[in-house]
C-alpha cells in the first residue's frame, strides 16, 4: 500500500496495517460464479474498506480462503 497522502491511492496504516495486499485480480472485470459472489457481499460487510477495488477484492476473498487464479 502507498503510505504518503501525496499518492491517490494513499492507504493510511490504520485502515491497512499489512504492508503487502494479498493477491487479487486486476482489471475491469472479474469471473465469479454467482455463488462466490454472494459471498464476496456477504464478507464484504465486515471487511474493512479501502479504496481501491481490486485489492479489496482480494481482502475479501482472502477472508474467504479463496484463491485468486490466473485465467485460463
Amino acid at each position: 500500500p502507498l503510505r504518503s497522502p501525496a499518492y491517490k491511492w494513499f492507504v493510511p496504516r490504520q485502515v491497512y496495517p499489512n504492508d503487502t495486499y494479498p493477491p487479487y485480480c486486476g482489471g475491469p472485470g472479474y469471473v465469479l460464479s454467482g455463488d462466490l459472489a454472494l459471498k464476496v457481499f456477504a464478507v464484504a460487510q465486515t471487511v474493512p474498506t479501502i479504496n481501491m477495488e481490486d485489492a479489496y477484492v482480494g481482502l475479501c476473498l482472502q477472508a474467504l480462503g479463496v484463491p485468486v487464479t490466473d485465467p485460463p
